[in-house]
């Protein structure tokens, strides 16, 4: 571990100091041993809002809606190690995530109802916002109301325009020689002798 850090250093990347710490990390958190390695100084994480950095995250998903009605033997995780990373806010006792994308804290109530509808698989509640590149655009919100998919705003519009082509006319310049105030070559010439 101590020779691969090091030979991190001989092309100055930062990265691969974080991969070589990580990856030790990594074996102590399999072994039982938890290592708080990262600071704001050595290879720091930026979390999303909510979200806070934990040296050891279950690998076993957080409750949440969508497994919330499956048997108690199939939501039971056995997975004995952690990772670091960034973990969700925990829900306060009663409540579980919406679903295993979105980590609003929600009422265990709400994971009985019956989903609004179901799309490839994912199951999304009343209200519940549907974010696919396959429905609405930038500039529209969807939702699900009734069984259906909603989108509020008003969709994107894209104009085309006429390219706008300019053509400038290039001047022909005929050179007639110099004139008489600048032609250093014939001062005499000059009557003023103003040059």
């Amino acid at each position: 571990c101590v020779s691969d850090a090091c030979a991190c250093n001989l092309g100055g990347d930062c990265e691969c100091v974080c991969a070589v710490i990580g990856a030790y990390a990594l074996k102590c958190a399999r072994s039982g041993v938890v290592i708080p390695w990262r600071s704001q100084e050595l290879c720091p994480v930026q979390c999303e809002t909510c979200d806070r950095y934990s040296p050891c995250i279950s690998l076993c998903p957080p409750p949440n809606c969508d497994t919330y009605l499956d048997p108690p033997e199939s939501r039971s995780c056995t997975r004995e190690y952690c990772v670091d990373g960034c973990e969700p806010k925990p829900c306060k006792p009663g409540h579980v995530h919406r679903s295993a994308a979105n980590f609003t804290c929600v009422p265990e109530a709400v994971c009985e109802e019956k989903p609004c509808i179901v799309i490839e698989g994912i199951a999304y509640r009343e209200g519940e916002r549907i974010d696919r590149p396959d429905m609405g655009d930038a500039c529209q919100s969807c939702y699900c109301r009734d069984g259906q998919v909603e989108c509020l705003g008003v969709p994107c519009t894209y104009s085309t325009m006429e390219p706008l082509t300019t053509y400038i006319e290039e001047q022909a310049c005929e050179f007639t020689g110099w004139t008489e105030w600048i032609n250093s070559a014939n001062p005499a010439d000059n009557v003023s002798n103003s040059y």
